[in-house]
């Protein structure tokens, strides 16, 4: 009867950690969005626009003398306040507009992710630590394959098998770091022998000088 209980508890905890988890990547994508919104290349190929108009205007004004050098000058000129002085304050201006847009609806995100919050601290049985869908999967794939009789073993078990986990995962990581430096090893004894081998040719050359 225990373990019904605690399978029971386990998956509506990892339907509010779920739920948790969606508003706030949804909430991270807002503000990623907010702090990122770029135009630039937008607004780089309209900085163009007046400074090929500047570069070709001498061609399409028939006897119109003029410097060449000078509106090269201008055109780079242009171009460089446009994209990097016009444009990035509009960015910035846009920026804050979005804030200011989409702070209702990031206070309502965060106010959904307190109330879960608040669900799980009155409901499970899952310490913050294991607040994870991973960790509620597998306790419950615990009791249902009858590992453990209380949610205490599952804790233990899981701290054991992440423990074990990471060893497995050092142990990968330390056979690859040894496997390239044998190649290391190798190429450099190969470039020993191709450079014993030129001195020895060059030896027995000047042996007949």
């Amino acid at each position: 009867m225990e373990s019904d209980v605690l399978l029971n508890n386990l998956q509506k905890s990892k339907q509010l950690i779920a739920r948790y988890a969606d508003l706030d990547y949804a909430a991270y994508t807002l503000k990623y969005y907010i702090q990122h919104y770029d135009k630039k290349s937008l607004f780089t190929f309209l900085s163009l626009i007046p400074t090929l108009i500047l570069i070709y205007l001498p061609k399409l004004v028939i006897n119109f003398r003029v410097n060449m050098l000078m509106f090269l000058i201008v055109a780079v000129i242009s171009f460089v306040l446009l994209k990097y002085g016009f444009f990035n304050l509009l960015i910035r201006f846009k920026r804050k507009a979005l804030w200011q847009e989409n702070q209702p609806k990031l206070l309502n995100l965060m106010d959904k992710m307190n109330n879960v919050v608040h669900q799980l601290d009155a409901f499970t049985v899952l310490p913050p630590k294991y607040r994870t869908v991973h960790a509620a999967d597998t306790l419950e794939s615990y009791i249902v394959n009858k590992r453990i009789d209380n949610h205490k073993e599952g804790l233990n078990l899981y701290e054991d098998e992440l423990l074990k986990m990471q060893q497995r995962q050092n142990q990968r990581v330390q056979i690859q770091q040894n496997y390239e430096m044998i190649n290391q090893n190798k190429k450099m004894i190969h470039q020993n022998i191709k450079m014993i081998r030129a001195q020895a040719v060059t030896n027995a050359l000047s042996m007949f000088k």
